[in-house]
């Protein structure tokens, strides 16, 4: 969905005395941090909880807990209890799920923890409950974290922004973090067994060790609220409020992004982000790649280019023009056949770079270099829609509160509360 602002690329990027600097500020020192504080909202209705996807199609997975775990059937029978500190080992018998070497018989399992609602998968803590589903009938099973919304946030915002930052701007992205949860659940949660993957496709989520007491108080700090936007009728609607690490100077219209009409109409400037991105985010002069190997990696994701033969040319056909600079939005291919496809740019970018590392934005020129592509005078990182992370930090340096950077980056999104 976005570039993240991860904490390892900052502990890459910006050297071992900030990094050290962090490390004491979230850890409070040598202080080991608490994950066993009690998880809130746990009384809530389940059905309003966020289901987040941390492993598709497993083969197995541990699960530790201090407490003891009840593990029971989807309909709520309790099949066993694993006591505190114990491991429970997971995995598939002839298509059913077996705890260590006994079947259980089920294809679908709920395992609760006891107060302070907190377990491990794999060595990693989450908050809530974690099911476990092997009803595809694909050879593995997934493993899905069910939890109230805020804590679920609490393992958002500190994955997706420093948790050093400004208040303010941390206060902006738990808004903008709540209401892209929100939307993506309604959406898309009802056709699956889960809401939102952990990855960046989604929102990235380290749930406990994401955590940090800054990023706590933004998440209690504006507990419920999220943005609206009018739809084509007027009425108030949550909508998908993507957000990127650095636009470079302007943010995008969702629509010429990723062709999703419910969102900003159109992109602001933006003059914060400069002073805040590194250099090598904010400026990136030269991505290359062979001709070879960028035919491969297209036709890898996108396997209708097959027709087009090799691909020969690779041409901006639409493009937002700011101040000196121009962000490309569709592009065409052409192959040496003469047939041609068109592709939207962010796609084109991340079926070369998946990692988008390299090819940081759409923010480029493309220049024909004999037997490569050349992405050249780069600007920015990530998609550019919505909301720029850094861009938020500038203006929360400012003095600016989170809803007035909302307001700059969401024109005519309202603020609301809804009931936990």
């Amino acid at each position: 969905m976005k570039s993240t602002i991860s904490v390892r690329r900052i502990a890459l990027s910006w050297g071992p005395m900030v990094w050290m600097g962090w490390v004491m500020l979230t850890l409070g020192g040598c202080k080991p941090r608490d994950i066993t504080r009690q998880t809130p909202y746990m009384q809530s209705n389940p059905a309003t909880w966020v289901r987040v996807l941390l492993a598709n199609e497993t083969s197995d997975c541990t699960l530790t807990c201090e407490q003891p775990l009840e593990v029971l059937t989807s309909s709520g029978i309790l099949l066993t209890r694993i006591p505190g500190e114990q491991e429970a080992h997971f995995h598939l018998v002839e298509g059913s799920l077996a705890l260590n070497q006994e079947s259980l018989r089920v294809t679908d399992l709920r395992i609760k923890p006891q107060a302070p609602h907190v377990l491990a998968v794999d060595g990693k803590p989450y908050r809530g409950q974690v099911r476990l589903l092997a009803e595809s009938g694909q050879g593995g099973f997934d493993v899905i974290n069910h939890l109230p919304l805020e804590p679920y946030l609490a393992g958002v915002i500190g994955a997706e922004m420093p948790p050093y930052w400004e208040p303010e701007a941390l206060k902006a992205q738990a808004m903008v973090a709540r209401t892209y949860c929100l939307y993506t659940q309604r959406r898309f949660g009802q056709n699956r067994s889960w809401d939102l993957s952990r990855t960046q496709a989604h929102q990235v989520y380290q749930g406990v060790e994401g955590e940090s007491a800054s990023v706590w108080d933004a998440v209690r700090q504006t507990d419920g609220q999220i943005l609206e936007m009018p739809d084509h009728d007027g009425r108030l609607q949550v909508f998908p409020t993507y957000y990127s690490a650095v636009c470079g100077g302007h943010t995008e219209a969702v629509a010429k992004i990723f062709g999703d009409d419910a969102g900003p109409a159109q992109g602001v400037p933006c003059s914060y982000c400069e002073h805040v991105a590194l250099m090598n985010q904010y400026l990136w002069p030269l991505a290359r790649y062979s001709k070879q190997e960028v035919d491969q990696r297209l036709k890898a994701r996108y396997s209708s280019l097959d027709r087009l033969g090799t691909i020969v040319k690779i041409e901006p056909i639409e493009q937002s023009d700011y101040d000196g600079y121009a962000r490309i939005t569709r592009v065409r291919v052409t192959g040496d056949n003469g047939l041609s496809d068109t592709l939207r740019a962010e796609d084109l970018r991340l079926a070369i770079d998946s990692s988008g590392r390299k090819i940081k934005s759409c923010i480029f020129r493309i220049e024909d270099w004999q037997d490569q592509w050349a992405f050249v005078a780069g600007r920015g990182w990530g998609h550019g829609g919505g909301m720029c992370q850094c861009g938020a930090q500038g203006m929360a340096r400012e003095g600016a509160r989170a809803e007035a950077i909302l307001h700059h980056y969401f024109p005519h999104a309202v603020v609301k509360k809804i009931a936990p």
